[in-house]
Formats: C-alpha cells, sequence, structure tokens
C-alpha cells in the first residue's frame, strides 16, 4: 500500500467513525485537532494522528464523547526484527502524544472551568434540582440556570466542572480531568471522611453526620479518591475513611457496591450502603433513600 493509499484507508475510517475529517488528513506523525460534524461551531473536539512508512499506524478520537482509537494498515506477512521494532516504536510515539495532548486539553478545560467559576454566583438554593433533592447548595455556585459542581485534584486546584440542569442532565466540561478529582463538602472535624459518587449524595450524608465528604463522581473513580483521602487521613490522628456506595441492586454486579469494595480494599476503609427501602425498590444511594415517599410513609 503506498503513502497515499494509506492516507486515504485512514481517511475512509475516520469518515465511518462520525469523525470525517475536512480537507483531509496530514500524515506527518503529528497531532492534529479538527471540528467534529454536529458539534458546536469553532469547536476542535476531534484529535487524529498518521504515521504513514511501511506500516501505517495511526490513532484518533472525539474530547466530547470520550471515545478514541488507534488504526493499522494490514500488515505485510512477514516483518523483519527491525521493522518489527520500528513499529512498536511508532506505536509508543502515538500512545505519548496522545497522553501529551489530553494533558494540555485538561489544562485548557481546566482554565476555562476557573473563568465559569469566578463568573458564576453562589447556587440559588430554590433551584428545580436542588429542591427535588432536598438538599442544600452548600460549596455550588450557578451560572444561568446550571448549578456549577467543583472538581478539585489532590493539590485542591480546580480542574473540571459538572454542570447540572434544571431537569437533573448532568455534564461535564468537555475533555477535562475526572479521575483522581472530586468535590470536596468540607466540615471542622476531620476525623472521619465519607467517600461518595455524586453531589447529592454527599450532600445527603453532610446533613445526616455533619463530617467531610469526598464526591467522586462516579464508582470508577471512587478508589483514586479513596487514596486522596487516606493520606489526608493518614496525617490526622484517630481518624479514617468510609466509602459510601451506591446500591446498584437493578443493575448486575452491582457496580456501586462493587467499585466500592476494591476502594475500600485499596486502602483499608470501611464501606457501607443504603438498605432497600422495600419490595420493588428503585432506590440506590443516599439521598433516594432520604426522599423516597415510601420510606417517609414507613416512618
Amino acid at each position: 500500500m503506498t503513502f497515499h493509499d494509506s492516507k486515504a484507508a485512514f481517511e475512509s475510517h475516520l469518515e465511518s467513525e462520525g469523525l470525517a475529517v475536512k480537507g483531509g488528513v496530514i500524515n506527518d506523525g503529528q497531532i492534529h485537532r479538527f471540528h467534529v460534524a454536529g458539534d458546536k461551531p469553532g469547536t476542535k473536539n476531534g484529535w487524529y494522528v498518521l504515521h504513514t512508512k511501511r506500516i501505517s499506524f495511526g490513532a484518533f478520537g472525539s474530547w466530547r464523547t470520550g471515545y478514541c482509537a488507534s488504526w493499522q494498515e494490514d500488515s505485510p506477512k512477514s516483518l523483519t526484527a527491525t521493522e518489527r521494532w520500528q513499529l512498536q516504536m511508532q506505536m509508543a510515539q502515538v500512545r505519548e502524544q496522545q497522553r501529551e495532548l489530553y494533558a494540555l486539553k485538561q489544562d485548557e478545560t481546566a482554565a476555562r472551568a476557573k473563568r465559569m467559576w469566578d463568573e458564576a454566583q453562589p447556587a440559588d438554593a430554590q433551584h428545580p434540582y436542588l429542591r427535588r433533592k432536598g438538599i442544600q447548595p452548600l460549596n455550588l455556585r450557578q451560572l444561568g440556570d446550571r448549578l456549577l459542581v467543583p472538581l478539585i485534584d489532590a493539590n485542591q486546584e480546580l480542574r473540571n466542572l459538572q454542570q447540572i440542569f434544571p431537569d437533573g442532565e448532568k455534564r461535564f466540561l468537555t475533555g477535562g480531568q475526572v479521575k483522581g478529582c472530586y468535590c470536596l463538602i468540607d466540615a471542622p472535624d476531620l476525623r472521619k471522611v465519607l467517600v461518595c459518587e455524586g453531589f447529592a449524595t454527599g450532600a445527603t450524608l453532610f446533613k445526616a453526620t455533619g463530617q467531610s465528604v469526598m464526591c467522586a463522581m462516579n464508582a470508577g473513580n471512587l478508589q483514586s479518591v479513596a487514596l486522596i483521602a487516606s493520606s489526608a487521613a493518614a496525617l490526622i490522628p484517630s481518624s479514617h475513611v468510609v466509602i459510601c456506595a451506591d446500591n446498584d441492586h437493578r443493575t448486575p454486579g452491582n457496580p456501586g457496591i462493587t467499585q466500592a469494595r476494591k476502594a475500600a480494599e485499596a486502602v483499608g476503609a470501611d464501606y457501607t450502603w443504603p438498605s432497600s427501602c422495600g419490595d420493588q425498590c428503585e432506590c440506590s444511594d443516599f439521598n433516594d433513600i432520604f426522599i423516597c415517599p415510601r420510606r417517609q410513609e414507613a416512618e
């Protein structure tokens, strides 16, 4: 396959993935960003890199969806040891370029998050989402009709925002860091730190216990946040961490409790979860239980 044919094959593959590059790709081995059809005008959420040597190799993705993948043309039936080594080095270079690009995008998103945070006002306690969840705004801010949940990293630097709309839809800023970040609901007493998933759950736990809460935003991030919490707790005598899981009893494998157990085992923490509120229970987290009309009627 010629360089031209490799380039055309890569372009065709991108188009099949819904990531067509207007004007065609550049095969110079460098990361390029491009506008993805359907995204907001002026955005460049798509990216790709293409190396066209004897064996052409590339990678691509979209920050808006979080999707990324690699592409490789059909290899010759036999490769010399040198050619195999060159291909491995080429793939390693692409992976390193991808890491650098994602770090750059995360920094850009962090700067955007700070601008939005500075522009926003303290959240209105009457926001529809807060009223529906029965919680206080605490440290949230509001920009228009969107609640802003601040996500900080281990250095307590703002890295991303979760936007919560009146109907409950939630969105992180595109391309921003989530793993290893959390929303902190701080309390004077740090002898017990609770780690949970969403902000509504964290606000409910804070109301019930008065303890500091670190909201990891999703089950897959519980372990990363638990490690941060455990490191901080180690500096305070007699302090400990408790993982407060979502009870995803209607989801195969119960990912909420499964991930909480892994997080607890990783840091030597305790973990707990809300019990069912009865037959046909659809509640999964501590806030669900708190606002459940069936539980309230039973009390």
